[in-house]
């Protein structure tokens, strides 16, 4: 346990150095896009989400055709990819197995969590989805495979079956507490009956994992999920609705939540992790938790809890603090794509392209909280024009909308979901 705790607190200390040595001057490598540029990617999307839709809508009429309308699905979503990342060189068979592997267990991640939690959510789903997302793309790199393994799907649900209980405002800081009692002493390895139903669907996932690693063969995968849940636990003084941590200690919280948070994908895909994959790992870890948290600010002052980004925010704009968040998300693949095989550098690139858009849409979303000067600054570096922004989810509730119309609710979420 002692090993595990250092190896952990030497990947901490690391990030944090990182972190403040990173710049935070405007990144220059961030490219400009034309209007017509955005203009014909916001059409190019806007051809894809019908044709999905469309194809959604001949899945509903009869079961023969499921099988060949699964696969126009999956061919359409290779054409919006390469249209959508032409720098990248992909080798045609590394293309098939990625992305219907990525269908198939994106498919089957769906129709387990809907098995295992009845009542789930498909915002959960979502949530969880990108968990699954993240430790197959790993899995791909890996072992030229991509597969569904119960140690990925429990890992993912643990997200729906823990964060969303522990964000809950209607639920007492003592019941959080004692819920967190009774996940660290399972991930102990005590085996205790859950009284609620939460916790026993965070003891059934535990069970699944230790089914895949026994607890005698990687014992470091139980001590760094006990380190995740101290993590949990310690983000709970962020709901305390009290001012007295500084930005040097909320940042340490960010960076131990989000960066354990990840590294457990090398474990969990792979069984162990070389030092310059952890350092990857735990680094884009870090990097997902502030975006998130810059997305989720209004929501979060809203319920009283303080992370960095609402810290830093009550001192003024966000510009300086995302310039440096673009520069750590450099610095970071920029390690990675160093010590990886030429045929997979293509991955990081586009992790990488499209991290840089979801820091622009996190701003976006919390623009209130940026210079107006800059906000133009970075919007320019969009994919897509901002009207487009604000009416793509308008459009996309309307396909919504129609295809209910026609099939009905529930066959319609069986065919999204």
């Amino acid at each position: 346990m002692k090993k595990v705790e250092n190896y952990i607190k030497t990947m901490k200390i690391l990030s944090y150095e990182q972190w403040m040595n990173t710049t935070s001057q405007y990144p220059s490598f961030l490219e400009e896009r034309s209007y017509i540029g955005k203009a014909k990617n916001g059409f190019r999307m806007d051809k894809y989400t019908r044709e999905f839709f469309s194809i959604l809508e001949g899945m509903s009429q009869s079961e023969d055709v499921l099988n060949s309308k699964q696969e126009e699905i999956q061919q359409l979503f290779g054409k919006w990819f390469v249209e959508t990342v032409p720098l990248c060189k992909v080798k045609e068979d590394k293309m098939k197995i990625f992305i219907s592997g990525m269908y198939l267990a994106t498919k089957e991640f769906v129709h387990r969590a809907k098995i295992f939690m009845v009542d789930i959510s498909n915002e959960a789903i979502f949530q969880a989805l990108r968990n699954v997302w993240a430790m197959l793309v790993y899995q791909f790199v890996t072992f030229n495979k991509i597969q569904l393994t119960n140690s990925i799907f429990a890992y993912s649900m643990l997200y729906p079956c823990t964060d969303n209980y522990l964000d809950n405002a209607n639920i007492s800081k003592e019941d959080k507490r004692n819920f967190n009692h009774a996940v660290y002493n399972r991930l102990k390895g005590v085996n205790t009956e859950g009284c609620i139903k939460e916790i026993q669907y965070v003891f059934h996932l535990i069970k699944l994992i230790e089914e895949e690693y026994p607890r005698n063969e990687f014992p470091h995968i139980y001590h760094a999920m006990i380190s995740m849940q101290i993590a949990q636990q310690n983000s709970l003084f962020q709901q305390e609705g009290s001012l007295n941590l500084n930005e040097k200690e909320l940042l340490e919280l960010s960076i131990e939540k989000g960066g354990i948070s990840v590294l457990m994908h090398g474990y969990l895909v792979r069984g162990n992790v070389d030092i310059e994959e952890a350092k990857f790992l735990y680094n884009f870890g870090v990097l997902l938790q502030i975006c998130d948290d810059i997305q989720d600010i209004q929501e979060d002052e809203k319920n009283g809890h303080y992370t960095l980004v609402t810290k830093v925010a009550s001192n003024g704009f966000l510009d300086d603090f995302t310039n440096n968040l673009f520069n750590y998300t450099r610095n970071t693949f920029h390690n990675i794509l160093a010590i990886t095989d030429e045929e997979y550098k293509w991955i990081y690139y586009v992790m990488e392209e499209k991290i840089y858009g979801l820091i622009i849409f996190a701003a976006f979303k919390s623009k209130m909280n940026y210079s107006e000067q800059y906000m133009k600054k970075i919007m320019r570096c969009f994919t897509y024009n901002v009207l487009y922004l604000k009416t793509f989810n308008v459009k996309i509730n309307l396909n919504i909308r129609r295809l209910r119309r026609k099939i009905g609710k529930r066959k319609m979420e069986e065919l999204i979901f």
